[in-house]
C-alpha cells in the first residue's frame, strides 16, 4: 500500500460560544400575574381549626377583613377628631341644633354610639335607632321585652367592631340584639337573652324610686355589671358566658346608678337612700366596699367615674345637687347647685362636660 500522504489539520476552535448569530430582540411574557405573591401570603397564615367566620376574618384578602380594617381606620380618625373637639368643649358655644325628631312614644332611655352616628332610643317595651346626622329613622322594633315591662338600660357592645345592642328590662332580663339597624331585615335579630338577677335577694327597704335593671358594660375586661332593686351587684363574664362574682352593696335599698372605671378595678353604685358607694373589685368579696359617702338628701340619679382620672368621682341627685368627690377623701371637694330638680344626668366619658 502506498504510504499515506500527510494531511493538514483543519483548525477547530477550543471554546464553545452560546451567543447567537441572530440580532438580539426583547421578549415579554405572554401572561403576568401576582399568583406567587398571593401564594406567599396565603401559605404564611397559620393553619388552625376555626369557623367559617373566623377564617374569613383572618383572611387578608376577604371582604370581612377589609371591612374590619376600614372600621379600625375610621375609629382612629374619630378619636383624633374627638381630641381636637375636646379642647374646644369648654369654650365653644352650643348654638346649633343638629338633630330633632319625634318618637312614636315618650323616650325613656337614650344611648349614643361611640363611633357611628347612631342614637338608640327606648320607649316602654320598644326601641328604635336614628341616624342623627341625616335625621333618618333606621329602625323601630316593638315588643323588645315582655308585655307589661319596659326597657330601663341600653348599651352598645363591641362598638369598635361589629356592634351589638344590649337592652335590660325591669323584669331582670337582659337581651342582646344583632343587626339592630340593618336595612335588609325589618326586625332586629335576637342573639341571646338571660335573667341577670334571678337568684339575688331583693332589697328589704321598699322605695318608690325604682330604676329597674341598671347595667354597666366594660369593654376591656368583657364584663357586664348588673344591679337594681337588690342588695348586690352581679358581674357577668361575657367571654365565658358565666357569672363571675356577686358584690354586696351593703344597703337596704335598691341601686339607682352604676358605673365602672373601664379597667376592671373600681366601681361606683348610687343608691335610693342618697348614698354613694365605692368598690374595689380587686379585693376579696367581703372587702370590696372601700368608701361610702352620705351627702345627698335624695336618691342618686347618676354616679360616674371619669375615664382617665383615677381619683375623681361625680354624682348627682334628683334634688339638684351635683357633688365632686376625691376618692382619697371622706367628703366632697366641690358642690354644684342647680336650684331645680333633676330628671336626667349624664357625664361625657372623655371631656369635662356634664349635662
Amino acid at each position: 500500500l502506498p504510504p499515506h500522504a500527510n494531511r493538514a489539520r483543519k483548525p477547530m476552535p477550543n471554546t464553545i460560544s452560546e451567543e447567537s448569530d441572530e440580532s438580539p430582540c426583547t421578549k415579554s411574557a405572554l401572561i403576568s400575574s401576582e399568583f406567587v405573591e398571593w401564594s406567599w401570603k396565603q401559605f404564611a397564615q397559620p393553619v388552625s381549626y376555626e369557623t367559617e367566620e373566623e377564617a374569613a376574618a383572618n383572611d387578608v384578602q376577604s371582604r370581612v377583613y377589609y371591612e374590619r380594617e376600614w372600621r379600625f381606620l375610621r375609629n382612629k380618625r374619630c378619636r383624633r377628631d374627638a381630641r381636637e373637639e375636646q379642647k374646644k368643649a369648654l369654650t365653644a358655644r352650643t348654638d346649633f341644633q343638629i338633630f330633632h325628631t319625634r318618637c312614636p312614644q315618650q323616650p325613656d332611655v337614650i344611648a349614643f354610639h361611640p363611633f357611628d352616628s347612631h342614637l338608640a332610643v327606648a320607649s316602654k317595651d320598644s326601641f328604635g335607632i336614628w341616624d342623627w346626622q341625616s335625621c333618618v329613622k333606621l329602625t323601630w322594633f316593638a315588643k323588645a321585652t315582655r308585655t307589661g315591662t319596659k326597657v330601663t338600660s341600653l348599651n352598645f357592645i363591641n362598638a369598635h367592631d361589629v356592634s351589638l345592642l344590649m337592652t335590660a328590662s325591669d323584669d331582670g332580663s337582659v337581651r342582646l340584639w344583632k343587626h339592630y339597624w340593618t336595612h335588609l331585615t325589618r326586625e332586629a335579630n335576637l342573639l341571646t337573652a338571660w335573667q341577670a338577677l334571678a337568684d339575688v335577694p331583693p332589697a328589704t327597704k321598699a322605695s318608690s324610686t325604682s330604676r329597674g335593671l341598671v347595667t354597666s358594660w366594660e369593654q376591656r375586661s368583657l364584663t357586664l355589671a348588673v344591679t337594681g332593686d337588690v342588695k348586690a351587684v352581679r358581674l357577668w363574664d361575657a367571654e365565658t358566658e358565666l357569672k363571675k362574682q356577686d358584690i354586696s352593696t351593703g344597703a337596704d335599698c335598691g341601686a339607682t346608678s352604676l358605673d365602672t372605671d373601664g379597667n376592671g378595678a373600681m366601681m361606683v353604685v348610687g343608691c335610693g337612700d342618697g348614698s354613694v358607694r365605692l368598690f374595689d373589685r380587686r379585693l376579696p368579696p367581703n372587702e370590696t366596699r372601700i368608701m361610702t359617702w352620705r351627702e345627698h338628701n335624695n336618691w342618686v340619679l347618676g354616679a360616674y367615674l371619669p375615664r382617665g382620672e383615677s381619683t375623681r368621682l361625680i354624682s348627682g341627685s334628683v334634688s339638684g345637687d351635683i357633688r365632686i368627690f376625691d376618692l382619697r377623701k371622706n367628703s366632697s371637694v366641690n358642690v354644684i347647685q342647680t336650684h331645680t330638680n333633676l330628671t336626667a344626668l349624664t357625664l361625657h366619658p372623655a371631656a369635662n362636660i356634664l349635662a
